[in-house]
């Protein structure tokens, strides 16, 4: 943990590198404000470790020159921004096998991503069609809506992560999911789909033309839910 909010969960080097005596480097940043940058470690299986650790002080930006246009200059074509979130929805951040960075879940806040409202739930249970079972032991449910106000307007693709963590039936918990206000998954019943602690992963592509992403929840019985999300530009 950095400044006591958890960076990097479930971490196993002998997964992560597969095998021993290999390096795993993980990298991240943090803001301190009291004067003391505080590291912490808590062990889930055996001891937490560190081999060597490097802190440096980031720059503030600096300004680019802006080039005074001559007749002769030719117009250069503003390349589109990359933009790639991925979340795991009610959890701390988490690096996945493939090496993807997941952000600790938030709250929207304008220019940014996150939930508008819901509560969380965690579980311990072993999921199954996965390897990446911290992306589907805790969710976000009740909520309304998950939003993302991405750079430009353009197609997205848009992965939505799911297990059922807590219903024990059919019909038990129902709900719809929709993107910029078209339903992509009508009456959703995670367990009629795979069962219980299975992962259920749909991925979709969406155009968005007003600048915000927003991905809706309408609960039929039960709550609504999720587990993870991903949003990604489409080139």
């Amino acid at each position: 943990r950095l400044e006591g909010q958890t960076v990097f969960a479930g971490v196993d080097t002998f997964r992560l590198a597969g095998g021993r005596d290999t390096a795993v480097d993980l990298t991240t940043t943090v803001d301190v404000t009291d004067g003391v940058l505080t590291i912490d470690f808590t062990a889930s299986v055996g001891t937490a470790k560190i081999n060597a650790l490097a802190i440096a002080l980031l720059p503030p930006p600096t300004p680019t020159a802006t080039a005074t246009p001559t007749q002769t200059s030719t117009p250069t074509a503003t390349p589109t921004p990359v933009y790639d979130v991925a979340v795991n929805v009610g959890g701390p951040l988490y690096v996945d096998r493939s090496g993807l960075v997941w952000q600790a879940d938030r709250a929207w806040t304008p220019g940014g991503w996150g939930w508008m409202n819901g509560a969380v739930y965690t579980a311990t249970h072993d999921i199954a069609g996965t390897d990446d079972d911290i992306l589907y032991q805790s969710e976000r449910f009740g909520l309304s809506e998950y939003r993302f106000d991405v750079p430009v307007a353009g197609t997205y693709q848009v992965t939505l992560r799911f297990a059922e963590l807590y219903a024990w039936r059919k019909g038990q918990r129902v709900f719809s999911v929709s993107l910029e206000g078209n339903t992509v998954l009508p009456d959703l019943d995670i367990y009629d789909m795979v069962g219980p602690d299975t992962a259920y992963d749909r991925v979709f592509t969406v155009t968005v033309t007003d600048g915000q992403l927003n991905i809706g929840f309408a609960a039929g019985a039960g709550s609504a839910k999720l587990n993870a999300v991903r949003v990604s530009m489409v080139p």
